[in-house]
Order: structure tokens, then sequence, then C-alpha cells
């Protein structure tokens, strides 16, 4: 009873969460790409 419980009442925050992480986890990819190349070469 708990797998079809679970699965079913946490699908549409997993899926609504989802696009905010992805945007939050671009965002970081793009700022240390570029402070990666702002920054002097050592």
């Amino acid at each position: 009873m708990l797998w079809n419980v679970v699965p079913s009442g946490t699908l549409p925050g997993v899926f609504g969460g989802l696009p905010a992480g992805m945007s939050v986890a671009w965002i970081c990819v793009i700022s240390c790409e570029v402070r990666a190349r702002l920054s002097p070469a050592t």
C-alpha cells in the first residue's frame, strides 16, 4: 500500500520543483563559466 500512495503523492511536487532546480543549476553553470573566463590564468 505504501508504494501505491507515496509515488502518486510526491510526483506533483517533484515535477513542480524540477524546472526551478534546473534553472538554478543552469545559472550556476553559466556564472562559473563567466568567472573562469574573467579570472586571470594562474
